[in-house]
């Protein structure tokens, strides 16, 4: 932004700042793809397709040559044990109706849409500009913001394990409840300018304490459901 002075005036080669800022997104994107074929296949799927080498290979680098064969054999078991997939499996075999468990994930999934996130991370930049911060400013506290929830999610994924996902969720949902009252107080104290701007005043600092706090809680609170791939990460 301080090149070209906002998004919309051109920055290199007659194109304007924002196209430059998506094409950017390339470079990560490229090199996520070229990281990709280096990924080998999972060891729950090597062994389902009998491939036996290739899973001791992988099971070795991951947890070293002693544990391979034990985790393959606790993999097979598992493989073995499963029975077919099937999409009554979610219905109640007494009342044909959902069980109550899908509800639970149906009404997780959605009280966090309700509970505000879109607006934090899709029009974060539009909404701190809209409360008097600059241009440059608000794209800054959107990037924060992303860097809070990788912070978080590593936080959450090293404790999943240890403390349960309940304990995770609890937390998360008393986190988020707090810091979107502080939020609310925060927006609540603010004056309209003479421009029609909100201006949050001394309140701003406690905006942008709350709506970070809020961001890192949210992970915490999503963190059961992508606990549960990570906890079987060896399958």
């Amino acid at each position: 932004m301080e090149v070209s002075g906002n998004s919309i005036e051109p920055l290199w080669l007659g194109f304007e700042t924002w196209r430059w800022m998506f094409w950017i997104e390339l470079l990560p994107a490229l090199l996520f793809f070229a990281c990709l074929l280096l990924i080998p296949e999972s060891p729950r799927y090597l062994a389902i397709t009998n491939q036996h080498t290739k899973g001791m290979n992988v099971l070795g680098r991951l947890f070293g040559k002693n544990k391979a064969s034990a985790i393959w054999q606790d993999i097979r078991t598992s493989i073995d044990n499963n029975s077919a997939i099937k999409i009554t499996d979610v219905l109640n075999p007494n009342s044909s109706k959902l069980k109550a468990v899908i509800w639970i994930g149906i009404g997780l999934a959605v009280l966090q849409q309700l509970a505000g996130v879109n607006v934090v991370f899709y029009y974060g930049a539009v909404l701190w500009q809209a409360v008097g911060f600059s241009e440059s400013d608000a794209l800054l506290i959107n990037i924060i913001s992303g860097a809070i929830s990788i912070v978080a999610c590593f936080i959450a994924l090293m404790l999943i394990d240890k403390i349960g996902r309940k304990p995770l969720l609890l937390i998360g949902s008393v986190g988020m409840t707090f810091s979107l009252f502080g939020i609310a107080t925060a927006f609540a104290n603010g004056t309209i300018g003479a421009d029609g701007q909100l201006d949050l005043g001394s309140w701003s600092f406690t905006a942008l304490l709350q709506v970070h706090l809020y961001v890192f809680f949210l992970i915490f609170h999503g963190a059961p459901s992508c606990g549960l791939c990570w906890g079987n990460v060896s399958q």
